[in-house]
């Protein structure tokens, strides 16, 4: 029996990982606390002294060598290839224009299952 050998290729993955950044403000309520946290926090010098939130939201993957990102792709925290809801959105807005005449309904349902398990996979848990 031969066995084929394996294609490898080179990736770049770019983990989207949660830092914890405490911030101390004063605010009327928690709305008004959060978006004065986000405008007067400088993110980028504070992260130093932020802590892992230990979870990774999701992951953008690109192929090594394909300058022109053709092929990268995103991805959920739990590895499922993320769509993004608009493809589920331009599903039914195809579907509103199909004649249910001349329509395989089934294989339009099925596509439809498979977009929104694909959104939903993407979401994180």
């Amino acid at each position: 029996m031969t066995v084929s050998p394996v294609t490898q290729t080179d990736f770049t993955v770019h983990l989207f990982a949660v830092v914890r950044v405490p911030v101390s403000i004063t605010a009327g309520d928690k709305k008004e606390a959060v978006e004065r946290a986000i405008e007067e926090t400088d993110l980028v010098s504070e992260i130093r002294h932020g802590e892992y939130a230990e979870e990774v939201t999701h992951a953008l993957v690109d192929v090594q060598g394909d300058t022109g990102y053709a092929h990268s792709t995103w991805h959920s925290a739990n590895g499922g290839e993320y769509r993004d809801p608009a493809d589920l959105q331009a599903l039914v807005d195809r579907i509103a224009t199909m004649d249910p005449a001349t329509t395989d309904l089934g294989s339009v349902i099925q596509q439809a299952r498979a977009l929104s398990s694909a959104c939903a996979a993407a979401v994180p848990t």
